[in-house]
């Protein structure tokens, strides 16, 4: 047995390595993280850096994360490079676009890519948001569904005036484009430049966009769920993930299938906007 001034120096030393973890953790709790900068230029570089640092799982990428994270399963080694990166207003949510340029991929390859919401806490990431890609087709069953009608008598809500784009004003819009009432594009701006599925090219302006949907939503139901939001007003830019339940009131074709009578598709995936005075000046895919 160790002579009792032994022992009392040890328990000595356990009782001030214990008191100097817990003000290293007090002091990681207390400062504020590298994300927790106001200009956007140096947001963008130390996020960059962040991504590189995940790229190789250089353990560095803790300098990055809250106590507890979890980071995503572990990936394929690759290079990313950051597109797109939108701050929420709330000032607690990212969204980041980024290229994937796989190792030996040919100069000539279609690049790849992805998004993902990042939830900040104090300037340090607390949770990573992977965006749900792809699409289920569900076969009709049952008896016809009744398509909803669109009362264009009711008067337009008042978030059409807004000065910004928030919340709810996107809501308001996404009821009017959900039963197809034409009023929708009181939302855009007079110039919009729609880059998304299913257009095959860029179109411009309110009248194009309607031009393009009006066969289509003839007997084409949509209702859209909004998963993760971010509306960067300071940079113009909006991002969401959502769900698109699209349901067939006739036999609808698509660019990528026909839909019959009560089928039904679900589109997942995000889609970024342009913003200018409160109104949608952009609509594009990720990648677009």
């Amino acid at each position: 047995m160790l002579p009792a001034s032994r022992r009392m120096i040890l328990a000595g030393i356990a009782v001030a390595f214990a008191a100097h973890s817990t003000t290293l953790v007090a002091r990681r709790a207390e400062a504020a993280g590298p994300l927790a900068i106001a200009d956007r230029d140096t947001l963008f570089e130390r996020f960059a850096v962040f991504m590189a640092l995940a790229d190789t799982g250089d353990p560095r990428q803790q300098d990055y994360l809250s106590a507890g994270t979890q980071l995503p399963g572990s990936v394929p080694a690759r290079k990313t490079t950051l597109r797109t990166l939108a701050r929420d207003d709330s000032g607690t949510l990212l969204a980041a676009e980024y290229r994937i340029d796989a190792p030996g991929a040919s100069a000539a390859a279609e690049p790849e890519y992805a998004l993902q919401f990042y939830r900040l806490s104090n300037g340090y990431i607390s949770e990573i948001i992977p965006v749900a890609n792809g699409a289920e087709f569900i076969p009709a069953e049952g008896p016809a569904l009744d398509r909803p009608s669109a009362s264009v008598s009711d008067p337009l809500p008042p978030t059409v005036t807004a000065p910004r784009m928030t919340r709810a004003k996107f809501r308001d819009y996404l009821k009017l484009f959900g039963r197809f009432d034409e009023r929708f594009v009181s939302y855009y701006d007079e110039d919009v430049v729609f880059s998304a599925s299913p257009a095959p090219r860029p179109l411009h302006g309110r009248d194009a966009i309607l031009e393009l949907y009006r066969p289509l939503r003839k007997n084409l139901g949509e209702d859209v769920t909004i998963h993760e939001l971010v509306i960067d007003s300071e940079a113009g830019v909006m991002i969401a993930a959502l769900t698109n339940r699209l349901t067939a009131y006739g036999t609808v074709t698509l660019p990528s299938s026909t839909l019959e009578q009560g089928d039904q598709l679900l589109l997942s995936g995000a889609i970024i906007y342009g913003l200018e005075d409160g109104r949608i000046s952009l609509i594009r895919d990720v990648g677009g």
